[in-house]
């Protein structure tokens, strides 16, 4: 018999997909849970009324044969200052925001709902993410109280992404969301034996949190496993031209690409092969790149306006009249100037 409550996130994918349980059942264990043993630990602060709604419309989605990803039917839990489109509120912990409906989902929640994940519910935190005073007790806020440690009640559950590290520890979901501007994801998730990682500033995108630090505010997966962790992380993250540090992550990122790029002159095709590099660093298909492009023998740089087109290994074999591993698992990317070749 399967433990959905100490269950990895791979592990409660393979289930759904097999038939093992549905979203709704894996839903209703983790509410169940919450329900019977959160008045020790304080970790959720309201659950979503629209959960169980969502998680049939998933499971009838996945019976049609349509499975968004890995976290397709899959519970996840949000720190309370992350703006979520629904009957929620989204109050930092705070009475003064008791009543405050967010209008629209927060980047990394739409991405999220998106990939098919189940918004469970919020945690609770330290007041507006422990900004309030110089002597605030982490993971105390005047809305929810005080969160407690996932296995000692007496000692500190860490802050301020405290009530996402002890709903993980404890099985109350299958992952959460917390928010970091410096030891907010990492020190609970220490506290609490659990994986939280804190992502590069502008890897995953702050529109709609509730903010401390323009410079240092990220949000950040929590998880029992590394993989469980770097699989919601995987989704969270993606370019958000509303986010100012998004944008300049994504031009890192692209010039990290490049940087070594040699092209011994411009053609009509230009072909680049780009290993292990996910297709979130272009936002789109097709999606137009300024790009200088050094070129072999020439004293001067030039400047040419070139566009990404993402191919698999039977269209890489087309286009470039060159063999590929098909059993690879790298992306194969073509550089071409306008018209595209598949225009041609």
């Amino acid at each position: 018999m399967v433990d959905i409550r100490t269950s990895t996130i791979e592990e409660l994918a393979t289930l759904l997909g097999r038939g093992g349980v549905s979203a709704v059942e894996l839903l209703n264990s983790y509410i169940q849970a919450i329900q019977s043993e959160d008045k020790n630990y304080n970790a959720v602060a309201f659950l979503n009324p629209d959960a169980e709604k969502i998680a049939l419309e998933l499971d009838n989605e996945r019976k049609n044969g349509f499975v968004r990803g890995p976290l397709h039917g899959i519970p996840i839990l949000l720190k309370d200052n992350i703006d979520t489109a629904d009957k929620m509120i989204t109050s930092a912990g705070s009475i003064a925001l008791n009543s405050n409906i967010a209008q629209k989902d927060a980047h990394l929640v739409d991405r999220l709902r998106g990939a098919g994940a189940i918004v469970l519910g919020k945690t609770n935190l330290s007041e507006w993410a422990n900004f309030r005073s110089t002597r605030s007790s982490s993971g105390w806020s005047s809305r929810g109280g005080q969160v407690r440690n996932a296995y000692a009640t007496d000692r500190t559950p860490g802050g301020s992404s405290s009530g996402s590290a002890v709903a993980v520890a404890r099985g109350f979901c299958a992952g959460a969301i917390g928010t970091e501007t410096d030891g907010s994801v990492v020190g609970p998730s220490s506290m609490n034996s659990i994986v939280g990682i804190k992502p590069t500033v502008g890897m995953v995108s702050r529109t709609g949190i509730i903010p401390i630090s323009h410079s240092q505010d990220t949000a950040g997966p929590m998880a029992r496993t590394v993989l469980d962790a770097a699989t919601i992380l995987s989704v969270i993250s993606g370019y958000d031209p509303s986010d100012h540090s998004s944008a300049e992550f994504e031009r890192a990122e692209e010039k990290k690409l490049f940087q070594d790029l040699q092209i011994s002159e411009i053609t009509p095709i230009m072909k680049l092969i780009i290993r292990g590099k996910k297709r979130e660093f272009f936002s789109a298909i097709g999606r137009s790149l300024n790009i200088l492009l050094p070129v072999e023998n020439n004293t001067s740089t030039q400047s040419q306006k070139l566009s990404a087109l993402w191919l698999s290994p039977d269209e890489w074999m087309i286009f470039s009249n060159e063999t590929t591993d098909k059993n690879s698992n790298y992306n194969d990317c073509l550089l071409y100037t306008s018209p595209s070749p598949r225009d041609q």
